[in-house]
């Protein structure tokens, strides 16, 4: 639960948001000293919270995606040295047209945060 800064007598509300993710590797050590991992991600949010600077304040947005490959691999040296390579591209993407999440955000401003009541 989280309050508003600019507003602390407002209820508080939950920052989570609805998330679907997919995540799928392989892992190989066709070298004996190497191990080396490739995954393929993605990563879609209802909603993402967005910080402006100018305003000093948090609000939500509209939905998200996120794809990406990150390739991990580890050399061992000898017994004791190991050396590490990992590289990681992601593209991160508003959606288009889509309002944020259905916490009661819909009409947030960057200088007003949401403020709609967690149900118990």
């Amino acid at each position: 639960m989280t309050r508003s800064g600019e507003n602390p007598n407002q209820p508080p509300v939950t920052p989570l948001t609805r998330a679907r993710s997919a995540e799928v590797g392989v892992a190989s050590r066709i070298l004996s000293n190497l191990e080396t991992r490739l995954d393929i991600f993605q990563l879609k949010l209802k909603s993402e919270l967005v910080f402006d600077g100018d305003a000093g304040v948090t609000s939500p947005s509209g939905a998200t995606t996120r794809r990406g490959v990150e390739w991990g691999n580890t050399y061992h040296v000898n017994s004791w040295l190991v050396a590490d390579f990992n590289a990681a591209f992601t593209q991160a993407r508003f959606d288009r047209n889509t309002p944020p999440d259905d916490l009661g955000c819909g009409d947030a401003s960057p200088t007003q945060p949401c403020a709609q009541p967690v149900a118990s």
